[in-house]
């Protein structure tokens, strides 16, 4: 069975598109992101990848707000990762550190995942309560 769910990932990684591209603000700081709002892309996520610039991100857009967790197993570089409802208030900031398995959780529902390099929050301090901007 787990190998079974290992080769769906796999393939589903293999087949993700380039992705749809946002610009994010948060209290006047712009961050340019990738939007993953599909399965295979959310399931991709910052995976592989060996560095993120400052100023760009990744956007997780889930069609519901749910409690989320994130891992960092196959991802290369340290990241925050802001957790945010409906509304666009940040639920809670965590660091996540390379190759890690320790699961990464919102403290309440989330309906967004924003991923950014590590110190990118703490750099402009935003925290949890800080309202994000969603730009089309």
């Amino acid at each position: 069975m787990r190998h079974l769910l290992k080769q769906f990932i796999r393939e589903a990684i293999s087949r993700t598109p380039e992705l749809p591209r946002r610009t994010v603000t948060i209290d006047d700081h712009k961050i340019d992101c990738e939007v993953a709002d599909t399965d295979p892309a959310r399931l991709k996520g910052l995976m592989h990848r060996q560095e993120l610039q400052q100023g760009k991100g990744m956007l997780f857009v889930f069609p519901w707000q749910d409690a989320q967790s994130f891992w960092m197993r196959d991802t290369h570089i340290p990241l925050d990762i802001a957790f945010i409802d409906a509304r666009g208030k940040i639920l809670n900031i965590a660091s996540g550190e390379p190759r890690s398995e320790t699961p990464i959780k919102s403290v309440s529902p989330a309906m967004y995942v924003l991923e950014v390099p590590k110190g990118w929050f703490s750099l402009r301090r935003l925290e949890p309560g800080s309202i994000v901007s969603f730009g089309e």
